[in-house]
């Protein structure tokens, strides 16, 4: 089999997820009658659609590192990998699934278990990233990373309304997790700054959803500054001349944060002063 003679030179293409990036860690499944994640391999391209590849989403992966194989019973019963929808699915039609930096490590563990040396395999770029992976849902990551995080940056609970409500169009309601600086005059709503939550952002794809979706509340609420938050870290956006872009943001870990230099770095943008200093901004230009 080809696959089996694999070696540091081979280099073929695959079916994969068009999100997929140079460098990525590509996990190489077998299915039935294996049913075992074979090798390690990485992205040599960036993700693309071919119309003349059966699969059409295509990644060319190459670098293989073969692995002890881990069974699919491994991968059952874990606790946290056992979860995973492509698992329970048994890996049916699950070509170009992502995985998170916290299910990788998992995976790493369980070569460790099986006497593999994991220091061969690439490593995560961004393992340092996840503050908490027990946090489970939304609202931990609110009230567990980002409402410590504002009140680091002088924030109250007084400087903020939760799931503020917005129309956005004819009887539709929208509510955006954080807002700053709000006017909730009906007619009239508006703020100067913004974070919508989720639990993760992992993927190009997930950020771009994301951003959209707390775009389309800053443009309604004519706001300045917007932020996304997730267990992976901070996005922060600042509008420009011509408005927020996918493009340029800033990016913080949770680990990042805790050094007084970041948290100033942030506060800058995100802080309490900074925020006051664009509500009086604001105030004054209504005056005029």
């Amino acid at each position: 089999m080809w696959l089996d003679a694999a070696d540091e030179k081979s280099v073929s293409h695959w079916q994969g997820n068009l999100e997929t990036r140079r460098g990525d860690i590509i996990l190489l499944w077998c299915a039935s009658p294996r049913s075992y994640l074979h090798s390690v391999w990485r992205a040599l391209d960036e993700g693309f659609n071919d119309p003349f590849f059966y699969y059409y989403s295509t990644i060319r992966v190459g670098q293989p590192i073969k692995i002890t194989p881990i069974p699919f019973a491994e991968f059952s019963k874990h606790p946290l990998l056992g979860k995973k929808s492509s698992v329970r699915a048994h890996f049916q039609g699950a070509s170009g699934t992502p995985f998170t930096v916290e299910e990788y490590a998992a995976i790493i563990d369980l070569l460790r278990k099986q006497g593999f040396d994991p220091s061969q395999l690439p490593q995560s770029p961004v393992a340092e990233e996840f503050y908490n992976a027990q946090l489970e849902n939304e609202r931990a990551v609110e009230t567990e990373l980002v409402e410590p995080l504002l009140r680091k940056l002088g924030f109250t609970e007084n400087d903020w309304i939760r799931q503020f409500p917005v129309r956005m169009g004819r009887g539709e309601r929208n509510y955006p997790d954080y807002v700053f600086g709000a006017d909730p005059r009906p007619g009239e709503e508006s703020a100067v700054a913004l974070i919508e939550c989720k639990l993760d952002i992992s993927t190009n794809k997930e950020l771009k959803e994301t951003f959209v979706q707390a775009k389309s509340y800053g443009l309604r609420l004519r706001a300045i500054v917007l932020a996304l938050a997730a267990r992976r870290g901070l996005w922060i956006f600042r509008q420009r001349e011509d408005g927020f872009s996918i493009e340029h943001f800033t990016f913080k870990t949770w680990n990042e944060l805790s050094h007084p230099d970041v948290l100033h770095e942030v506060s800058l943008v995100f802080g309490k002063r900074a925020i006051d200093n664009l509500i009086e901004q604001r105030s004054h230009t209504r005056k005029k």
